[in-house]
């Protein structure tokens, strides 16, 4: 019976793979020849998490009620949650899998944290904040991978914060050693799914975009790791030539990542441009720098308030909503746009106005959501500036991340390599996130669920 093998890459960016690194990668070139590929549009937000679970769901944040990495848990100001396995309100893959008495291999998938069962083998991903919980299923699975290969690791800790060398020389152990475990489990005939995903193109763009990419300002041809990036994506794709000759030719095999990356170009101070209009009030004992402190902020007189990131999230303070709601909420129209014109007229670092783009829920996700969405999701220059939540910064305007160095921020679109006897070979557009999880329905002959948004990339015409 066919199968389907996910490589998940994370971060992996089309202008690297498909471009500018591309006739250093023969195992890549060569798949591309034989596959459906192209540019694959991210999730609102495109972030590792929540991408990779509306990728396994083949539903958006919004469905999900996930949109970021940490979630107001409730209308208060103070309780945030990090998003698990538990979070996750409709089935992934391997779970529709399971249901239908298919077998399913799972390898540091995010968000799969804590181990759930399934009809399979699964280790969980990215973040995995107790190591003595349920990090794998079955529960001795992980002693036994971690005995024989030492060097597996889920992530690398505090990568912002460390020498961008040592980052690369773990970054390299860590996927080498997830490439083994990876070949081990595909070897195997006990599996109709096998998914991986590796976290360490995203670590290396963050860490080494600037010292290893001509479009960083901060570029230099002359330092010792210039050439880093183009020798990790050679050794992924040594790995990944490895990995593949391992498939049966009736295997449907996809690589995918779930964004892109790009030079950082700057930063915008969010929660201080929200004090300096007025919008946010602090009261006179808040810390004149760092995190924004909600016990030190005069609610009765804020009426908006923001999370940092990738992309910002604005919530704003709502009467008869939040517990010391300012805005009314019929002058909630009125001040959506007014919050759009003033961050219209951002000026950049070089004179010129900022783009800006500020999206309501129902323009990030549609009309129904779960949880607590931002009012505003806040994307400044195509994503290429980064949004800061803290406070007491000499600009509205920052060179660097207020989380350690960084040389990368996310792009919207990651990448697609399809190969399947059922997909014509060659580039594709207008591929999404969304359309992964049916891809392998369909495969698999199994009903698409109809809460999935996505199309099967074998209905496509084109």
């Amino acid at each position: 019976m066919s199968r389907v093998c996910i490589i998940g890459l994370d971060c992996l960016t089309p202008q690297l793979v498909f471009d500018q690194y591309l006739n250093h990668l023969p195992y890549i070139k060569e798949l591309l020849s034989q596959s459906a590929w192209g540019r694959l549009e991210s999730s609102m937000p495109p972030i590792t998490i929540p991408a990779w679970s509306a990728m396994v769901t083949g539903c958006d944040p919004g469905q999900l009620g996930i949109y970021g990495f940490r979630n107001r848990r409730d209308r208060s100001y103070t309780r945030r949650v990090l998003p698990s396995s538990l979070s996750l309100p409709l089935p992934t893959l391997w779970q529709v899998l399971t249901d239908h008495h298919r077998r399913s291999r799972v390898l540091t998938v995010p968000q799969t944290y804590p181990a759930r069962p399934l009809n399979g083998t699964l280790i969980a991903g990215f973040p995995v904040p107790d190591f003595n919980g349920a990090v794998s299923h079955p529960p001795e699975l992980w002693d036994t991978v971690r005995a024989r290969h030492p060097d597996f690791q889920m992530d690398v800790e505090d990568f912002r914060y460390r020498a961008p060398a040592e980052v690369y020389e773990e970054v390299v152990r860590m996927t080498n050693a997830r490439f083994e475990v990876a070949e081990r489990w595909v070897s195997a005939e006990d599996w109709d799914l096998f998914m991986m995903v590796e976290m360490g193109p995203d670590r290396l763009h963050h860490s080494l975009w600037d010292l290893t990419q001509p479009d960083h300002p901060a570029y230099d041809a002359d330092h010792p790791l210039s050439g880093a990036m183009l020798e990790y994506y050679r050794l992924l794709d040594s790995r990944l030539g490895r990995l593949l000759s391992q498939l049966r030719d009736d295997d449907l095999l996809l690589v995918v990542s779930d964004h892109g990356a790009q030079a950082m170009r700057g930063a915008f101070a969010l929660n201080q441009w929200l004090v300096e209009k007025g919008h946010l009030v602090l009261t006179p004992d808040h810390p004149a720098s760092g995190p924004l402190v909600p016990q030190h902020v005069d609610w009765e007189k804020t009426r908006a308030f923001g999370d940092g990131g990738y992309v910002g999230r604005i919530y704003f303070n709502v009467q008869g909503r939040e517990p010391r709601g300012c805005l009314l909420p019929e002058q909630m129209p009125g001040f959506v746009e007014k919050l759009r014109k003033q961050l219209q007229g951002l000026p950049g670092p070089e004179g010129s106005n900022l783009q800006t783009q500020a999206l309501s829920p129902e323009e990030a996700y549609g009309p129904s959501t779960r949880g607590v969405p931002p009012d505003l999701t806040l994307l400044v220059e195509d994503l290429s500036f980064r949004v800061l939540g803290t406070l007491g910064h000499p600009d509205l305007m920052v060179n660097q991340n207020d989380r350690g160095h960084d040389g990368a921020n996310h792009a919207q679109h990651g990448i697609v390599i399809a190969r399947s006897e059922a997909l014509p070979p060659g580039q594709r557009v207008g591929l999404s996130l969304y359309d992964i999880a049916p891809t392998v329905l369909h495969h698999l002959q199994i009903p698409v669920p109809p809460h999935m948004k996505g199309l099967a990339l074998q209905s496509k015409a084109y």
